[in-house]
C-alpha cells in the first residue's frame, strides 16, 4: 500500500564544499558539491553569474594589435594601459592617449595631441596597480607597473568651464633624491601619502611622501623589514604591511612622535598582493595555506587571523601551487557583497573562485571556468556607481559582471547538491514533483537532471527536466507598461512545478543553464515524494 505523500524543502544555501564527507554534506543538503559560474544570491539561493561586455567597439590604440594590460574607472570614464601608452574615454566609442609630456600644467585635448608622448617600458606579461588621492581640488590617480623599471605614473582631469584638462608626469630621480630612484611596483594612499615598495633591486623597503606631496619622496621616509614586501594596504587608522613570510602594522605613518611597526604574524605572510582586498571589516589575502583574514578586534590596535576557504581547500592550493607562472587580480562587487579571485596563466588560462559574505562574515564560496581575466580593477564613479573593468588578453576593454554572455560567447554554468536522504536512508523514495523557487532577472532557460542512488552502480537516471521561461515578464522602471517586451519587478519571482519520475534512497540534482539567458537566482526546492519498501 503507498504512503501518502511527503515533501522536502531544500533552501539552498552554504556555498561550494568539496571537502565534508558524505555523512556531514547530509546534513547540509542546500550545499554544493559542484558548482561553476553560479554565485551565491544577495538574497540567498544561486545565482547563475552575468557575464562581461566589450567597452566601446574600439580599441584605446586604434590598432587592436597590442593587449590591454589593465583599466580603470575614472572621470566618469576609462583610463586604459596598452602597449606603454596610457588611453582615456568617457564613452568607449573613441579614446585619448594622454601620457604625453605636459609638465606641472593642465591642457586642453587639442594641445595635449600636438605634445610629445611620456612612453614606458612594457612586455606581454606587465600588469598595472592604480590608486585614486583627492588634491583637495581634483582627482587625481597614480599607478605603477609590474616591470620595476618604469617610474610611478600620474594622470589628472579636471572640468575647468566645461572643457576636460588633462595633466600627466612621471616621477623623476628630483622627485627621490639624486641617486635614489626608485621603480616601485605596488602602491597605496594612506593619510594623504602615497605608500610604495617592490622595487626589483630593494624589495624590502617600502616608501612614503611628504603629507599631501604625492611625488615627494625626499620629504617622505622609509620602512625597512627583514622580509620582501609583498603589498601594503589601508586597513583603520594602520597601513598593514604583507610580507612573503610576515604581516606588520604600522601606526602613525610619518609622524615620528607616533609612528609605530608592530607585527601582526611572523608565522605566515602574502603569497600575492593582488589578492588583498578590504572585505566585510577584514582585509582578506592569499596565505601559503589558502584565504585568510586579518580583522581588527575591540582590544585598542589588535588584529586576529582566520581562514575562510575549508571547504574548497584543493581549488585554492592548485591557484597557490601554480603561482609561479601565475598573476593574481581580485575586485570586490559590493552591490553584492561579494568577492572574486582569479589566476592568469599564459596562454589564457584562467582559474577563478567567487565568495558571498553572509552573516557573521562567513563566504559561500563557487568557481568562475571560462572566464578569461587578464586583469581586473573596481572602483565608484563620480555618481557614486560600482564600475569594474577587466582586460581578457585582447586589444579590448571590457565591463567586468554586464550582461549575460561572455562577450557573445554562451555561459556554461552548473552547480550540483550532495545527496539528500528525505528520511531514512533504508527506504526508497518515489519522487512525483520538484518546485523549483527562482527569482529571474529576465527570459531564463535551464534545465535540471535528478541522480538516484549515485554511488550504486547501474542506478538509472531520466533524462534532463527543461524549464523555459522565455515569455515575457515584466520589470518596473525599465520601460512602459504597455510595452509587450517590459520586465517588472512584480513578476521576477517564479515557481516552476515539475512532474518528476524515478526512485531510490538517495537522490542529488544537478542545474545547469548552457545558453544566453539572463542572470537568475534558484531561491529553494521542494520534492514531494512517496516513501516504498525497504531497500
Amino acid at each position: 500500500m503507498p504512503s501518502e505523500e511527503q515533501t522536502s524543502l531544500v533552501k539552498l544555501q552554504g556555498g561550494l564544499d568539496t571537502i565534508s564527507d558524505r555523512l556531514s554534506l547530509f546534513q547540509t543538503p542546500g550545499k554544493t558539491v559542484k558548482m561553476v559560474n553560479f554565485e551565491g544570491g544577495i538574497r540567498g539561493g544561486y545565482r547563475r553569474i552575468s557575464g562581461y561586455t566589450k567597452y566601446g567597439t574600439l580599441s584605446p590604440d586604434g590598432v587592436g594589435t597590442l593587449k590591454v594590460l589593465g583599466a580603470r574607472s575614472y572621470f566618469n570614464g576609462c583610463v586604459a594601459f596598452q602597449g606603454g601608452n596610457v588611453y582615456f574615454s568617457q564613452t568607449g566609442a573613441s579614446w585619448l592617449q594622454v601620457n604625453k609630456d605636459t609638465g606641472d600644467t593642465f591642457v586642453d585635448a587639442a594641445t595635449l595631441a600636438g605634445l610629445g608622448a611620456l612612453p614606458r617600458n612594457t612586455d606581454a606579461t606587465e600588469h598595472y596597480r592604480i590608486v585614486e588621492l583627492h588634491n583637495g581640488t581634483e582627482e587625481e590617480i597614480y599607478f605603477v607597473d609590474t616591470i620595476g623599471t618604469n617610474p610611478i605614473g600620474r594622470l589628472v582631469l579636471r572640468d575647468n568651464s566645461g572643457t576636460t584638462e588633462y595633466k600627466y608626469q612621471h616621477a623623476s630621480e628630483t622627485d627621490w633624491g639624486v641617486g635614489n630612484e626608485r621603480f616601485p611596483t605596488t602602491i597605496e594612499v594612506h593619510s594623504e601619502r602615497l605608500v610604495v615598495s617592490g622595487d626589483p633591486l630593494f624589495k624590502n623597503e617600502l616608501y612614503y611622501s611628504d603629507l599631501l606631496q604625492p611625488f615627494d619622496f625626499i620629504g617622505g621616509g622609509v620602512i625597512n623589514i627583514a622580509d620582501e614586501i609583498v603589498w601594503a594596504e589601508t586597513f583603520r587608522e594602520n597601513l598593514i604591511i604583507f610580507g612573503s613570510g610576515s604581516i606588520r602594522a604600522v601606526a602613525g605613518l610619518g609622524d615620528p612622535s607616533l609612528q609605530n611597526i608592530e607585527p601582526i604574524t611572523t608565522k605566515i605572510g602574502c603569497v600575492a598582493g593582488g589578492s588583498v582586498q578590504e572585505v566585510a571589516g577584514g582585509l582578506i589575502f592569499l596565505a601559503p595555506d589558502g584565504l585568510r583574514t586579518i580583522a581588527a578586534t575591540q582590544r585598542l590596535d589588535d588584529f586576529e587571523l582566520g581562514t575562510l576557504t575549508t571547504t574548497i581547500q584543493d581549488e585554492i592550493l592548485n591557484i597557490i601551487d601554480g603561482l609561479d607562472t601565475a598573476f593574481i587580480s581580485s575586485v570586490t562587487i559590493r552591490s553584492r557583497n561579494q568577492y572574486r579571485l582569479f589566476s592568469h596563466k599564459p596562454g589564457n588560462i584562467t582559474i577563478g573562485v567567487g565568495g558571498v559574505i553572509r552573516e557573521g562574515g562567513a563566504l559561500e564560496w563557487n568557481l568562475f571556468n571560462n572566464f578569461p581575466i587578464y586583469d581586473v580593477h573596481g572602483t565608484r564613479d563620480n555618481d557614486n556607481m560600482e564600475v569594474i573593468y577587466q582586460s581578457i588578453n585582447d586589444a579590448f576593454v571590457y565591463q567586468h559582471d554586464s550582461g549575460s554572455t561572455f562577450d557573445g560567447v554562451n555561459i556554461t554554468a552548473y552547480f550540483q547538491t550532495p545527496e539528500m536522504v528525505m528520511g531514512d536512508p533504508n527506504f526508497r523514495k518515489s519522487l512525483s514533483t520538484v518546485e523549483v523557487y527562482t527569482d529571474l532577472e529576465g527570459p531564463v532557460d535551464y534545465s535540471f537532471k535528478i541522480l538516484y542512488d549515485e554511488d550504486l552502480q547501474n542506478s538509472p537516471s531520466p533524462g534532463l527536466y527543461n524549464l523555459d521561461t522565455t515569455q515575457p515578464i515584466a520589470v518596473y522602471e525599465i520601460s512602459e507598461y504597455n510595452d509587450p517586451l517590459a520586465i517588472y519587478d512584480a513578476g521576477n519571482a517564479r515557481i516552476n512545478r515539475v512532474s518528476v519520475q524515478g526512485s531510490g534512497r538517495f537522490i542529488s540534482l544537478i542545474f545547469q543553464s548552457r545558453g544566453d539567458s539572463a542572470p537568475f537566482t534558484i531561491q529553494s526546492l521542494n520534492i514531494s515524494y512517496f516513501v516504498n519498501g525497504r531497500f
